[in-house]
């Protein structure tokens, strides 16, 4: 899943810039509103909850040899 790792790294690096160490529940909360964050993929606004199904299922395919291609988020600078 490492398409999705700059979304996760992104948090952590601002977590980290804000001097947050510890595991609270606000640091958890950070991590978890992540997956209602909409991101690009394909021409569609998605939750990211929703793109890491639609990532699998393409990965699915793929191994099924259903498709050639799978499906990522776009990625932007100043996700």
């Amino acid at each position: 899943m490492e398409p999705y790792r700059p979304f996760i790294d992104q948090i952590a690096y601002k977590l980290h810039a804000a001097k947050k160490k510890k595991l609270d529940k606000e640091v958890k909360a950070s991590f978890l509103e992540l997956f209602y964050t909409n991101i690009p993929f394909g021409e569609q606004m998605v939750q990211l909850g929703t793109c890491l199904t639609y990532t699998t299922a393409s990965v699915v395919k793929f191994f099924m040899g259903e498709t050639k291609n799978i499906s990522y988020p776009r990625l932007s600078c100043g996700l």
